[in-house]
């Protein structure tokens, strides 16, 4: 279920956000609030805690509440997830998400740093890792649909 957060308490986080803005040299928007171990900043209002930088995007950028599958994101150049600067944001996808941790090197995944594998532009059979022939699974693996789709014929013939 999503949970739409009303314009009134948009515009009074931004309100307490604004009078709490430090701008970095790097032009990010900082607060003095404290950051969770992912480096991203919550605030506290009425006993709720909200992203600053998800409450930005729906503020600045027209974030869609309603759509599940659209995320506030840092651009690859703001390299800060305390950010709320919406020049420093854009909406996108979780496999957009996905892309963007691989390209940092941001990724773990059973003690392997995923972004070892981020030179490998083939699978193993051959096909080309496209953003059109690729498939993220949920837990971060790479397939190849060319080769899903190969599999599936030798089974159906079988």
């Amino acid at each position: 279920m999503i949970t739409v957060i009303s314009k009134d308490i948009i515009e009074a986080i931004i309100l307490r956000l604004q009078s709490k803005r430090i701008i970095t040299s790097k032009g990010c928007w900082e607060t003095e609030l404290s950051s969770k171990s992912s480096g991203h900043v919550q605030i506290m209002f009425e006993g709720t805690l909200y992203y600053i930088h998800r409450i930005s995007a729906i503020h600045y950028l027209e974030l869609n509440q309603d759509d599940s599958n659209q995320l506030a994101l840092h651009k690859n150049e703001c390299n800060n997830p305390a950010c709320w600067n919406p020049e420093h944001l854009y909406i996108g996808t979780y496999q957009d998400n996905f892309h963007d941790a691989v390209d940092k090197g941001m990724l773990l995944f059973g003690g392997i740093q995923y972004s070892k594998y981020k030179g490998a532009t083939h699978c193993i059979n051959g096909h080309e890792f496209t953003k059109k022939n690729t498939y993220i699974r949920p837990n971060g693996n790479r397939t190849c649909k060319e080769c899903n789709k190969l599999r599936a014929r030798k089974r159906k013939a079988a």
